[in-house]
């Protein structure tokens, strides 16, 4: 009386549709009293195009899938080259390298720590918070940039040169 089924009970349950290039809808109501399409598949060009209320959220396609909005998951793994927000960022899988463009940053640390920044024209690397600056190499530190103090250069981890309140000290 109130509702209607498709039921299965033994084996697959499959619907198609044999016409030559039309496809399968599945709509109900739209949250205004209308309808509106869920589930659309496209017998012309292949596509499965999933919707909200309506809207377009997922569209697959012959190289992969189309996500109108955000993503949400508990894990994402990319196995290839990757584009976000436009071609600010980009990485080639072939040559295992990460671009990014002029004024772009790199924030590292819960306080956003460590910024590493081009502008185009100079490239910074800024300790932004309290503490200091190290450059290292392997187990060595190479440069020392002390909060509110010296900077040494050292060789072989030993300090040879650093600056003071009156000038500079080599060792």
């Amino acid at each position: 009386g109130a509702s209607s089924y498709i039921e299965n009970y033994t084996g697959n349950l499959y619907i198609f549709n044999s016409s030559n290039d039309r496809d399968i809808h599945l709509s109900t109501d739209d949250g205004s009293g209308g309808v509106a399409d869920y589930v659309h598949c496209d017998g012309s060009t292949g596509a499965v195009v999933l919707s909200h209320y309506g809207n377009v959220k997922l569209t697959t396609k012959s190289d992969g899938i189309d996500v109108t909005g955000e993503v949400q998951c508990d894990s994402l793994d990319v196995d290839g080259g990757f584009n976000i927000d436009g071609s600010q960022i980009t990485y080639d899988a072939t040559s295992n390298i990460m671009k990014f463009t002029d004024n772009a940053s790199l924030y590292f640390g819960s306080g956003n720590d460590l910024r590493i920044y081009h502008d185009g024209s100079h490239s910074y690397i800024n300790q932004a918070t309290a503490g200091n600056l190290y450059i290292t190499h392997g187990s060595e530190t190479m440069i020392g940039a002390f909060t509110d103090g010296k900077v040494e250069l050292r060789y072989d981890n030993s300090t040879k040169f650093e600056t003071t309140t009156t000038g500079a000290k080599v060792t």
